[in-house]
C-alpha cells in the first residue's frame, strides 16, 4: 500500500508497479489538493533509472486519482485533512472517516473499501476509532505498526512496514 499524501508517491511508482503487475492501494485525503498534473514523458524517461526522482513536486488530481482506480489500483481513504484522529473528539473524527469515504467514492465512481489510519502509530489510533470505521463501511483498515498479516488476521487490525522513497533499493 502507498499512503498517497505527497506527489512524491504518484507516476514513477505507478509505472513501476504497472511494469511489474503489481497490484496496489494508494491511500487518498479527500481534501489535499490535488490539482496539478504530471509531465509524464519526464516520468516514463525516470522510471527505468530510478525510483524516487523529486520530479514532481504536487498532489495528483482527481482525474489522474481516478485514472489509478480504472488502471486497477485500490483508492483507500486517509481521511480528509490528516488529523491525528485520537487526538480530536470522536464525532469529528467519524465525520473525516465518512466524508472521506464519501468524497473519494463520488471523484472516483467506486467504492472506497480500504483506510489507512493517518500517521498509523499505536498512539494515533484505538479500539473506538476501528469500530467507527467498521460501522462507516471499510472493509479493512491498516497502521503502520511494523508486523505481518495472514489469512486468519483481523481485516480492521492490520500491520504495514514502512519502507521509505529515499531508502537505497
Amino acid at each position: 500500500t502507498i499512503d498517497h499524501t505527497s506527489s512524491d508517491n504518484d507516476g514513477v511508482v505507478e509505472l513501476i508497479l504497472q511494469r511489474h503487475s503489481i497490484r496496489d492501494c494508494f491511500f487518498v485525503g479527500s481534501q489535499f489538493e490535488y490539482r496539478g498534473g504530471r509531465d509524464r514523458k519526464k516520468l516514463r524517461y525516470f522510471a527505468g533509472e530510478v525510483f524516487y526522482t523529486g520530479a514532481v513536486k504536487h498532489n495528483m488530481n482527481w482525474i489522474e486519482v481516478k485514472e489509478l482506480s480504472q488502471n486497477g489500483f485500490e483508492i483507500g481513504s486517509h481521511t480528509e485533512t490528516h488529523p491525528f484522529l485520537t487526538k480530536i473528539p470522536i464525532e469529528k473524527a467519524k465525520h473525516e472517516l465518512s466524508e472521506s469515504k464519501r468524497m473519494i467514492e463520488s471523484k472516483i465512481g467506486q467504492q472506497v473499501k480500504h483506510f489507512a489510519f493517518p500517521y498509523g502509530t499505536a498512539k494515533d489510533l484505538n479500539h473506538e476509532l476501528r469500530k467507527s470505521v467498521r460501522e462507516i463501511g471499510y472493509s479493512s483498515c491498516s497502521s503502520i505498526i511494523k508486523g505481518s498479516n495472514s489469512h486468519n488476521s483481523n481485516p480492521h487490525d492490520l500491520n504495514r512496514n514502512v519502507i521509505f522513497l529515499n531508502w537505497p533499493l
